[in-house]
């Protein structure tokens, strides 16, 4: 993960029964604009690793895997973390 500052994205989730209708993708969006109005050229989220469409969703939007996060616990689920660089 690069050392530039970013807005970062924790835990953006849709409900089932509304995913595929274009919300996932209105909320990247809405975010990556509000980033760039705001100085901020990058943008990291996490995903949780078992959920292969959404990590095929992220990466379908141009968001690369840079990381990930292994917490070794029974509370939180390991995850990976995908970064995009944002252009004006």
């Amino acid at each position: 993960m690069s050392d530039v500052p970013a807005v970062y994205v924790h835990k953006l989730a849709v409900l089932p029964e509304r995913q595929g209708q274009g919300l996932g993708t209105w909320c990247l969006g809405t975010i990556e604009k509000l980033a760039l109005t705001n100085g901020y050229l990058t943008v990291r989220l996490d995903a949780v690793k078992t959920y292969k469409k959404l990590l095929s969703f992220y990466a379908s939007r141009g968001y690369l895997r840079v990381g990930e996060l292994i917490f070794n616990s029974d509370v939180w689920v390991d995850a990976f973390v995908f970064e995009k660089v944002l252009f004006k």
